[in-house]
């Protein structure tokens, strides 16, 4: 059997309790810090209070979100991308979206969800845009080339 426990800060002394982490409701999540402590290993974390669970999720979902955007970017700059990239990112987009709002829904809130929810509906508007301009832009060229052939 596995001890658990639980630190808990009460005013000035502080005390160890033991408990059962699976009767608390909370996110888990593994901790990146590397660094090691004599005698702590943490595997597992559990965050139990909701602004701190809010905060961390925030912060995970700007990050995935910022990462999908520079790929993005990086896919509409580049004048030789493959035809069917920028779908393929907008799709996973999408689903990214579904799963944020299909797990993380019940700490997040409401609000938050559909402001996301805005925000990724704006970035698929603006990427579609731009790769209209820029099959616009290539089919352009290619007429100029032909229209030079034909001189």
């Amino acid at each position: 059997m596995e001890k658990t426990y639980r630190l808990k800060k009460e005013k000035k002394k502080k005390k160890i309790k033991s408990c059962n982490l699976k009767k608390i409701d909370g996110y888990i999540f593994t901790p990146k810090n590397k660094i090691k402590y004599p005698g702590i290993t943490v595997t597992k974390f559990k965050a139990v209070n909701p602004e701190i669970i809010e905060k961390l999720l925030k912060k995970k979902v700007k990050k995935k979100l910022e990462v999908y955007l520079q790929y993005l970017f990086y896919l509409l700059n580049e004048s030789n991308d493959e035809p069917g990239a920028t779908d393929m990112v907008l799709d996973d987009l999408a689903r990214y979206q579904q799963m944020v709002k299909n797990c993380y829904q019940k700490y997040l809130g409401e609000q938050y969800i559909s402001e996301l929810e805005k925000q990724i509906e704006y970035i698929k508007f603006c990427a579609k845009q731009r790769e209209q301009e820029l099959y616009q832009m290539r089919y352009m060229e290619q007429m100029e080339t032909e229209r030079k052939r034909g001189r």
